[in-house]
């Protein structure tokens, strides 16, 4: 068959539900909080040629102990996360990555923990932190552990004046707004809530032609937010501009540098 490049082997758990202090709510509170985790287990291909003959649980990793693992360590939603959402993503990994090593199955590449709480933001669906980690297997750098951590702000809703139509500068209307934000290896940054407050003030009495100008100036304020932000992307929609269309929709990614090297041309 050749090299097997399209054979994929992935465990998961999706939208295990937990409870705990991540940091404060959308109300500033410091107290435990429903959250949501996704638990992705990425294995080397036909890692699960055996156990898929077999049919025999020893021959796999068991989805039931890694999900009783991770919910050890939110046992009663009591424990505090010193860094918020980071620390939790962090320590699910160690748990899943505690099975593995258990059931002595040493095909995983990567391990993926989405952690998303859906109350941190009072007027979005949820704030989503994802982890990605992957140990190098080989060459110099062999054992070294490597993280992509980016985050995600939610349908972010808002009522602003925007359109070229008549109608459309006398009313405000709603746009909805999700964010990605990509952090720079080893950043430490853990609270990205509290971009939400710059990006609403900046846009909230805004009143902009086009979706274009809307989206490229919240991508400037998420950008230049923090010196932890690596790449951006930010999506608005508007779902009242056309009849017979859920939406119209503009999506811009742009990096920080993009933005400070625009700040030097401009100065």
């Amino acid at each position: 068959m050749g090299t097997h490049a399209e054979a994929r082997d992935i465990i998961s758990v999706k939208s295990l539900s937990l409870s705990g202090n991540i940091g404060p709510d959308c109300w500033g509170r410091s107290a435990p909080q429903p959250l949501r985790m996704d638990i992705e287990i990425v294995m080397a291909p036909l890692s699960l040629e055996k156990a898929g003959h077999s049919d025999d649980v020893n021959d796999t990793i068991n989805y039931g102990s890694v999900s009783k693992n991770v919910l050890r360590i939110f046992s009663l939603g009591q424990v505090a996360f010193p860094c918020g959402m980071f620390t939790a993503a962090t320590l699910a990994t160690t748990a899943v990555s505690e099975v593995v090593k258990k059931s002595r199955h040493n095909q995983v590449q990567e391990y993926h923990i989405a952690l998303e709480a859906p109350k941190a933001i009072l007027l979005a669906d949820g704030l989503r932190l994802s982890v990605l980690t992957r140990v190098t297997r080989s060459g110099p750098k062999a054992g070294e552990v490597v993280q992509d951590v980016w985050w995600s702000v939610k349908d972010l809703r808002l009522a602003v004046i925007i359109g070229v139509n008549p109608a459309e500068r006398l009313a405000k209307q709603p746009v909805i707004i999700n964010i990605e934000i990509y952090q720079k290896p080893r950043a430490l940054k853990s609270d990205w809530a509290t971009v939400v407050p710059d990006v609403i003030k900046a846009l909230e009495a805004s009143e902009y032609l086009t979706l274009e100008k809307f989206v490229m100036e919240a991508l400037r304020v998420v950008c230049l937010s923090s010196e932890c932000v690596d790449t951006a992307t930010v999506r608005a929609q508007k779902p009242s501009a056309i009849t017979l269309a859920h939406s119209s929709c503009v999506e811009i990614t742009r990096s920080r540098q993009h933005f400070l090297d625009a700040q030097s041309t401009d100065a």
